[in-house]
């Protein structure tokens, strides 16, 4: 445990330990989140949100290259009443964060963000389609390969904007407040491919948390809808860097997400 740590803590129990993060929970309603591998560029990301976006973000006590200090942000809004409500003034908060970090980009990518821009991702189809190790089903590679040109003309009918994605947006990220939490996954991105892992946690209300979120972001249906068709397979690029770098031992334990989004992903191919 760092000094800093020590400043404000007496107690401390162990309440996760992950091959992307470990945290503790400290005496004083405090948490201390150690990030590791390429998940280590959230502590910065964090502060640097927090500090222009205090009112949607967790309060950060203190940081560092790899560990983050955090007040406690209360309860999941699932677990508070009106949490429906809560959760679409959360998506729209969201978006005008994303909107005010455009201007950011370069700064989030120098500090480490992976980048998934518009320009790059045929570059990381084509990767993906070389993978020999992802657990394809029979015949689902070869598919993926016949859609590669119209994956690079879905890309460039797209508005070439980039901004923080959260790419784990779901209802347990999201504390009363509303404040967003958990950034390790984020990447810089067309915006809307945020909504993907949303609505693969909510099954009903999708229209109105989309159009909460474009009522703050601005944008079309038309566009969102594209965008999302995208993010679907964009999404998988984030489970192969993942996959790179989890030890063998925790490999089988994410199989069924593995598989669960190259589904996703070959879904888009439909005509």
């Amino acid at each position: 445990m760092n000094a800093a740590t020590r400043r404000h803590a007496r107690d401390v129990e162990l309440v996760m330990d992950r091959p992307w993060s470990t945290v503790w929970r400290l005496d004083g309603g405090l948490w201390r989140k150690q990030c590791k591998s390429i998940w280590r560029f959230e502590p910065q990301l964090t502060a640097s949100l927090a500090a222009r976006w205090p009112d949607r973000m967790p309060e950060v006590v203190d940081y560092g290259d790899d560990w983050l200090l955090m007040r406690d942000a209360g309860a999941m809004i699932e677990d508070v009443p009106g949490a429906h409500e809560l959760w679409l003034e959360a998506i729209g908060r969201y978006a005008e964060l994303q909107r005010g970090e455009i201007a950011h980009v370069d700064e989030h990518l120098a500090a480490g963000v992976p980048d998934q821009r518009l320009a790059v991702l045929p570059r990381d189809y084509a990767d993906m389609l070389e993978r020999d190790e992802l657990p394809w089903r029979e015949g689902q590679r070869d598919r993926m390969r016949r859609f590669e040109p119209h994956f690079a003309q879905l890309c460039a009918a797209l508005d070439d904007v980039s901004s923080i994605q959260h790419d784990d947006l779901h209802i347990h990220n999201v504390y009363e407040g509303p404040r967003i939490l958990d950034w390790g996954d984020s990447c810089i991105a067309h915006p809307f491919f945020s909504l993907v892992v949303t609505f693969n946690f909510v099954k009903t209300g999708r229209d109105e948390i989309r159009d909460a979120y474009l009522e703050s972001y601005g944008g079309d249906r038309e566009e969102f809808d594209r965008a999302l068709r995208v993010g679907k397979i964009v999404h998988l690029f984030k489970w192969i860097r993942i996959r790179d770098v989890l030890p063998d031992e925790e490999l089988a334990k994410y199989d069924g997400w593995f598989v669960g989004w190259i589904d996703e992903a070959v879904a888009q191919t439909d005509e």
